[in-house]
C-alpha cells in the first residue's frame, strides 16, 4: 500500500470520472495538493472539483512543472487531453498517458517536439480496446518511429493490442497493471524516477487506473541538463 498523503501533486489527464473520481480520496488524505487539469475540460467536472480542498491549476499549452516534468498539453480527441511526461537525464522521455483519445502517437509525439528529446517509454491507456490488428500495427510501429523503446499498454489498450504485443514485439511490450512499480535507473545504479500505478476508486465501485507520482529521489536529480 502506498501513503497517497505524500503525493507532490497528481495529474488529470481528461475529464472522464474513471480519471478524476478518485480525488474525493485525495483530497482526504493530501489536502491542498496541487491538481494539474486540462483548461478545458468539462466545465461541470472542473467546477466538482475546483469546489474541493485541492489547489487546481488549469493547464493549457506544454508546460514544466517542476525540474524534469512536463505536462504536455493539451490535445483534443475529443475530449481535450495532456500527458505528463518525465525527462530521465541519459535515458529519455518517460510518458503517461490516460485514454489517449487523441491518439497516444500524437501525444508522444508532441512530447517529443515540445521538449526536443527522444521519448524511451510510453506506459498508460492506449484506447484501442475495439480496433483491428492493422491499426495496432500502425500504432506500434509509429511510436516505434518516434524512438520510444518500451510500450507499456494498460488501463483502456485492449487485450487484442496486448497480446499482438507480445507476440509481435516481445523486446518493446511491457506489462503492468494496478500496483506495478518500476524503477528506472542509469547505468543501473542511480534511481532517478520511481513511479506506481494506483486504483482511482469510482462512485460506481468499479477500479480503474489513476496516475499519481511520487519521486524517490530529490527533483533536482530528474532534471535533464
Amino acid at each position: 500500500n502506498k501513503d497517497l498523503g505524500e503525493v507532490d501533486f497528481v495529474v488529470i489527464s481528461h475529464d472522464h470520472w474513471d480519471h478524476v473520481g478518485g480525488l474525493s480520496y485525495i483530497e482526504e488524505v493530501n489536502p491542498g495538493v496541487t491538481v494539474y487539469v486540462p483548461s478545458l475540460m468539462d466545465s461541470q467536472t472542473f467546477n466538482t472539483i475546483n469546489q474541493s480542498n485541492l489547489n487546481v491549476i488549469k493547464i493549457n499549452e506544454t508546460t514544466i512543472i517542476q525540474p524534469g516534468f512536463a505536462i504536455i498539453g493539451e490535445v483534443n480527441g475529443p475530449p481535450y487531453e495532456q500527458a505528463l511526461v518525465v525527462n530521465v537525464k541519459d535515458v529519455g522521455l518517460v510518458c503517461f498517458v490516460g485514454c489517449s483519445h487523441p491518439g497516444v502517437e500524437n501525444l508522444v509525439g508532441k512530447a517529443t517536439t515540445d521538449l526536443e528529446h527522444e521519448p524511451y517509454m510510453v506506459i498508460g491507456g492506449f484506447h484501442m480496446g475495439n480496433t483491428i490488428e492493422q491499426e495496432i500495427h500502425d500504432t506500434i510501429e509509429r511510436l516505434l518511429e518516434l524512438g520510444v523503446k518500451k510500450i507499456f499498454p494498460i488501463h483502456c489498450s485492449g487485450d487484442l493490442f496486448r497480446q499482438y504485443m507480445a507476440d509481435h514485439y516481445p523486446q518493446q511490450y511491457g506489462q503492468a497493471n494496478v500496483g506495478f512499480q518500476m524503477t528506472i535507473n542509469i547505468f543501473t545504479i542511480n534511481p532517478i524516477v520511481y513511479f506506481v500505478v494506483i486504483p482511482a476508486l469510482i462512485v460506481s465501485l468499479t477500479v480503474l487506473t489513476g496516475w499519481f507520482i511520487r519521486k524517490k529521489i530529490k527533483r533536482s536529480k530528474a532534471s535533464s541538463n
